[in-house]
């Protein structure tokens, strides 16, 4: 278990030797403002393009209301409100 202990200690003052050797380099001066200006830039999606998919949104279900109210009959209403109910969550006094 000793050996193995010191050649863990051996193995880490090797790795932090090859770590010392390393050298710093310069980057140029403009580097820093490019890749700043780049990440105030960058959006994750533009706004035109979510204006345009909650409008056409807003248009699907606005179809699909106007649809659905002039096809249905009175019965076709009647069933489907069978199938889906509502719950009544109104506060009644006793």
């Amino acid at each position: 278990m000793n050996t193995m202990k010191t050649s863990s200690n051996k193995q880490m003052l090797e790795s932090l030797e090859i770590l010392k050797s390393i050298e710093k380099v310069q980057a140029p001066d403009a580097l820093y403002g490019k890749l700043m200006e780049s990440i105030a830039n960058e959006s994750i999606i533009a706004w035109w393009r979510l204006g345009a998919v909650a409008a056409l949104l807003a248009c699907l279900i606005a179809v699909e209301l106007y649809v659905a109210s002039n096809t249905l009959t009175i019965e076709e209403t009647a069933q489907m409100e069978k199938v889906v109910s509502i719950p009544d969550n109104s506060l009644y006094y006793e």
